[in-house]
């Protein structure tokens, strides 16, 4: 349905291969995390973007690398937060630190972005280095963020302290490296500022709709089990459905007395589950994203660039906004 080059695999087999050279046991961790079945969304948006202002002059093997430069710094990253929320499980597999320990863990996610760092200084391109390292710094930061939206570490669980926390949250951990994404393509070929803030904005539009649809789909059944996943709960964090439903306050009573680190019991988490529908909270997340998905159509029909390509970036974002994994 959307354009990803095969050149984009042959350099992330190039990339792994180097790595195996250097080192088994980082390559062993960093393959099982790259290759346990990730959507590639982030590359995708950024081809797409990419034949939004690509001229014949323009050097497409800057454009590949960046790409999988961007994919493995969304990798390291997973590889980190799962040390961080001591989650075993991601994509339905047993985590990287599960499998491999946390110290192998930290060690290759932190390999990961030492490594993007050369890969993308050899390019040539300052602002293309300042927008990664910008990025990165962002993202460690969300994680940071994260501990105000979270049961056992927020100090103020009242719903206006973790409704503007959960935005500044998403922002930075996911809608940013949207925005590197999107900003890649103008970026390398030096088109003027305006060029750059309107992709990076139309980046930050989508990264936030691409998490506010992953919180949305943690609420609901999976195809395997027939349950809510409820990851994110379970790990204590409150999103977007628990935060806008009308029994936060009760919500809130239930989980109080997990702050000390402990584990939420299945069976408090299925009480939640129940107040969070109940309450209208994944309705209301819902509307929430089906009215930032109209802002994104919008911001696309407001721009003479993005219009240009319309029909696919309303695929895109229809793609981000329905799906159901």
């Amino acid at each position: 349905m959307f354009y990803i080059p095969k050149e984009f695999d042959q350099k992330v087999e190039e990339i792994l291969e180097d790595i195996r050279n250097k080192n088994n046991i980082i390559y062993s961790s960093i393959s099982y995390a790259y290759k346990s079945g990730g959507k590639r969304i982030r590359p995708i948006f950024c081809f797409l973007c990419y034949e939004t202002i690509k001229n014949s002059q323009d050097n497409f093997q800057d454009i590949v690398l960046s790409s999988v430069c961007v994919e493995f710094l969304h990798t390291a990253s997973l590889m980190l937060d799962d040390v961080v929320d001591a989650s075993d499980m991601r994509r339905g597999k047993p985590s990287v630190n599960a499998v491999f320990g946390n110290k192998v863990a930290v060690i290759s996610g932190s390999y990961l972005i030492g490594m993007i760092s050369k890969l993308i200084s050899d390019i040539g391109n300052i602002n293309l280095i300042k927008k990664f390292s910008e990025t990165s710094s962002l993202m460690a930061e969300g994680e940071a963020l994260e501990f105000n939206i979270m049961i056992q570490t927020s100090y103020d669980l009242s719903k206006d302290f973790v409704f503007k926390n959960y935005f500044d949250v998403i922002n930075k951990k996911t809608a940013s490296l949207f925005s590197l994404s999107s900003s890649i393509p103008p970026i390398l070929y030096k088109k003027e500022d305006e060029y750059v803030q309107v992709f990076s904005k139309l980046g930050f539009l989508v990264g936030s709709a691409f998490q506010i649809k992953d919180d949305i789909i943690d609420f609901k059944p999976s195809d395997k089990t027939g349950k809510p996943s409820m990851k994110d709960l379970k790990e204590g964090k409150l999103t977007l459905p628990v935060i806008l439903s009308e029994n936060y306050e009760k919500i809130i009573e239930y989980v109080g007395a997990y702050k000390d680190d402990s584990d939420i019991p299945d069976e408090i988490v299925e009480r939640i589950h129940n107040l969070v529908v109940s309450g209208d909270g994944l309705k209301r997340a819902e509307s929430y994203l089906q009215n930032l998905s109209s802002q994104i159509y919008d911001f696309v029909d407001s721009n003479t660039v993005l219009r240009s390509r319309k029909r696919e970036f309303y695929d895109f974002v229809s793609f981000v906004v329905y799906r159901q994994f």
